[in-house]
């Protein structure tokens, strides 16, 4: 047992120290106290400087924004020739996109070298670009800032869906007839009940009435059009007359469009029929599917290139509602596993494992053939074609003879009616559009057939191509240049070169950095979204065609509208 007096002096001793410890937490947590009210400080200190340096910067950016202001009416109220306007805006344009490009740079490296790595910029908060002086309303905004991916969805159409049980009854007699089915008696009374029924509900759970009153308002107002980007999931607000000027001066290209005073469809469904009962005749061939059904012409739109000096217009013929869109999606399918893969990337995955297991070594660059499309060769393209499919060995032989192939071909891209926005007629002579099943097919063999001259002279170190960009590695700059202008006297076609800067090059929707002997890959934000990311404009609308012609950009449309080009496998590293 511990006696009375040890307990005491224990006592006493644990009552010094814990008074000790306590002074000691005391005078620390003065200390802590203190620290804190000096960080607090300086933070203060710190956030005040920043505060007092926006507010500079803000006084100096309204300082040169009124400057501005009055140089602009100074401009306007001079006294210029319109040619002379129209040339010196380009180059102002031009001037003023190179200095916001290298700004962008810029403050990227900064950024990368303050966060010790690359960034990812953010998406715009902002989801369409305004070309007009129009102001759009709060609703209005809210609508477009919805996005593509969300559209209103019209009432089916009755008409519509009696021509579809039509076809679809057809299609079941003929199975019936040929004994590959066998059909109950009380079928066709059952589908002709269905074609009068309405199914489905079209109530939709994002768009509330405001929208579709706002997009009611933006359809009909005069002067505005609304179309998509080119290469960006944001709608584009277009004066009317700038759009269909612009349209116009597409198709005022002799060469490759021919204007018709009469309407070709039922010419051209009994051409195909004829050569398609042909085709079918044959005992080893395969069978096509006759044309039947309702069709009318295809119709003429474009695509606003906002991340492009003028804002020009991609053009796209959709052919959806012409008799050759099946029947040129079935020839897509027939002819796309024999596309020449030698130098053709299938994606950008394939792409980076060809990069990846590559020594990194050379000049890096990429190439942009310009207008690839609407500058092929259809007559050149589909002898290539039907040279490659019926007279190599490298792929089994197409169960369409050359004659009947070839003239598949050519009436699904050259006897194709569309319309323009003010109605009128159209063929395209030459060229494929964006908008046609055979586009990228057409592009990928006419390319395929440039590359051949890679028999006959000295590769570069390496090379690729998906559709119309290219990939090249060469020894030096001159060897770059003279590929360039080899393919380009061979295709016909103009390209641009894009060199690497210190070691980095944008390529699809990769970002490539050379370091040693060594590539580095990461994911990119395209030109055109980067562009979108710093545009201070905002967008355009499409007013569309008139009525009793193609449907018109009512935002119950527009939303919805999406380019009908299709990605054309192929198989092939470089």
């Amino acid at each position: 047992m511990v006696p009375k007096q040890g307990i005491r002096s224990i006592q006493v001793v644990v009552v010094v120290v814990t008074r000790e410890s306590v002074h000691k937490q005391a005078g620390s947590f003065e200390s802590t106290t203190d620290a804190a009210k000096r960080r607090t400080t300086t933070l203060d200190f710190r956030r005040s400087l920043v505060k007092e340096e926006l507010r500079q910067k803000i006084e100096l950016a309204d300082s040169l924004q009124r400057e501005a202001d009055i140089q602009q009416q100074k401009w306007h109220e001079s006294i210029l020739n319109n040619d002379l306007r129209f040339c010196l805006d380009e180059a102002l344009d031009h001037s003023l996109g190179l200095h916001r490009e290298a700004t962008i740079r810029r403050t990227t490296r900064k950024l990368s070298k303050l966060s010790g790595g690359p960034i990812r910029i953010p998406r715009p908060t902002q989801g369409f670009i305004n070309l007009t002086g129009y102001e759009p309303s709060q609703d209005e905004r809210d609508l477009l800032q919805k996005g593509l991916n969300c559209h209103i969805m019209g009432n089916t159409k009755p008409y519509a869906k009696r021509l579809e049980v039509e076809v679809l009854l057809d299609q079941v007699h003929r199975l019936v007839d040929s004994g590959h089915i066998t059909a109950s008696p009380d079928i066709q009374h059952e589908l002709i009940a269905e074609a009068s029924r309405k199914r489905g509900s079209y109530t939709s759970h994002v768009l509330e009435r405001r929208h579709r009153d706002a997009a009611k308002s933006l359809r009909d107002r005069e002067g505005i059009t609304v179309r998509r980007a080119d290469k960006a999931a944001m709608f584009v607000l277009i004066p009317t007359d700038e759009y269909l000027s612009k349209l116009d001066g597409i198709l005022a290209d002799e060469t490759k469009f021919q204007k018709l005073t009469r309407d070709p469809t039922l010419t051209t469904v009994r051409k195909a029929n004829k050569i398609i009962d042909a085709v079918n005749a044959r005992v080893d061939g395969l069978k096509l599917q006759k044309i039947s059904g309702d069709f009318r012409p295809g119709y003429l739109y474009g695509n606003v290139k906002t991340h492009k000096i003028g804002n020009p217009l991609r053009p796209i013929i959709s052919q959806i509602p012409t008799p050759t869109y099946q029947l040129a999606k079935r020839l897509n399918a027939l002819l796309t596993p024999l596309v020449p893969a030698d130098y053709c990337y299938r994606s950008s995955t394939e792409f980076l494992d060809c990069v990846n297991s590559a020594p990194a070594k050379g000049e890096m660059a990429s190439l942009d053939a310009e207008s690839l499309f609407t500058c092929v060769s259809v007559p050149r393209t589909i002898d290539y074609i039907c040279n490659h499919v019926h007279r190599s060995s490298a792929h089994p032989l197409l169960a369409i003879d050359e004659y009947h192939l070839r003239e598949l071909l050519r009436i699904c891209t050259q006897e194709s009616a569309f319309r323009c926005p003010h109605g009128n007629l159209y063929q395209q002579k030459d060229g494929v559009s964006m908008g046609s099943p055979l586009g990228v097919l057409f592009a990928n063999f006419f390319m395929g057939s440039v590359e051949k001259v890679f028999s006959r002279i000295q590769q570069p170190m390496a090379y690729g191509r998906y559709i119309d960009d290219i990939f090249v590695r060469t020894r030096t700059s001159e060897e770059r240049e003279e590929l360039r202008q080899l393919l380009q006297e061979i295709s016909g076609l103009r390209s641009t070169t894009e060199e690497a800067e210190n070691g980095t090059l944008p390529f699809l929707d990769v970002l490539l950095t050379q370091e040693g002997d060594r590539m580095k890959t990461e994911n990119k934000i395209s030109k055109a979204k980067a562009h979108h990311l710093e545009s201070t404009r905002h967008l355009r609308t499409t007013k569309g065609y008139r009525r009793g012609h193609e449907p018109k950009m009512a935002l119950s449309g527009c939303l919805a509208i999406q380019s009908s080009t299709e990605m054309v496998p192929k198989n092939s590293n470089t």
